[in-house]
C-alpha cells in the first residue's frame, strides 16, 4: 500500500555516504592507503597528512574528494608492488 505512489513520485538523485564510510568503517583502510601514497615519495607527507586531518574535521564539505582520491591512489600503489 505504501509503495503505490513511488511510480508517480519526481525522479530525484541520491549520494551515497562515501565520507561517512571513510571516516567509519573505511578508516583503517584509508590511512593504510595513505601511507602507501607517503611511502611512495611521490607527494609531500606533509600535505598527504593534512588533507586527511581537514577531511576528518569537515566530512560534509567536500574535502572528502581528495582524500578519496589519496586513498585510490594508495591502493594503485599497492598492487604495484
Amino acid at each position: 500500500q505504501v509503495f503505490r505512489d513511488i511510480p508517480f513520485q519526481r525522479k530525484r538523485g541520491f549520494a551515497l555516504p562515501y565520507a561517512a564510510w571513510m571516516a567509519g568503517p573505511l578508516r583503517d583502510q584509508f590511512e593504510t592507503m595513505l601511507g602507501e601514497v607517503k611511502k611512495s615519495g611521490l607527494l609531500d607527507n606533509l600535505e598527504v597528512d593534512r588533507i586527511w586531518r581537514d577531511f576528518l574535521k569537515d566530512q560534509r564539505g567536500s574535502n572528502w574528494t581528495r582524500a578519496w582520491l589519496l586513498g585510490v591512489l594508495g591502493a594503485w600503489l599497492s598492487r604495484l608492488q
